[in-house]
């Protein structure tokens, strides 16, 4: 269904695009590493998800495992902290945004509408989000 979240952050992104083609060359680095042969002893690359806040399911704050997006597994206290915070980041990202938002044409009415739909998502914790993070390694 529809959340104010993934809608903010898709028109973020496209907000990106449209002010120059570097918001899409992070996950082209693994493929450059690799195209240098053997100047690097290990290449590799893995996804890690992030949630946004922590949350409990069933008496137990669950997270996305790091290697398998389908498999759940308890968060450590420890991944519920770092959870917490990225959920506070990117509520304190989303104000930042709205100058970017406004000069790539979106109405005031509809940028606040999502910010402040998309704040109060995170904050309730309502819907499940993750931030997904390519690394090369």
């Amino acid at each position: 269904g529809f959340t104010y979240t993934v809608r903010l952050f898709y028109a973020i992104l496209e907000a990106m695009r449209a002010r120059g083609p570097g918001i899409d060359t992070y996950p082209k680095i693994y493929g450059w590493l690799q195209d240098q042969g053997n100047v690097w002893e290990n290449v590799g690359q893995k996804l890690v998800y992030i949630p946004l806040g922590s949350w409990d399911d069933d008496g137990g704050s669950l997270c996305m495992n790091r290697n398998t997006p389908d498999a759940y597994h308890l968060m450590s206290a420890k991944d519920k902290k770092i959870a917490e915070l990225m959920g506070q980041d990117i509520i304190s990202l989303i104000p930042s945004v709205r100058p970017m938002l406004l000069s790539y044409g979106w109405f005031d009415e509809t940028v606040d509408k999502w910010s402040t739909g998309a704040q109060e998502e995170i904050k309730s914790l309502k819907n499940k989000f993750y931030i997904r993070i390519t690394v090369s390694v």
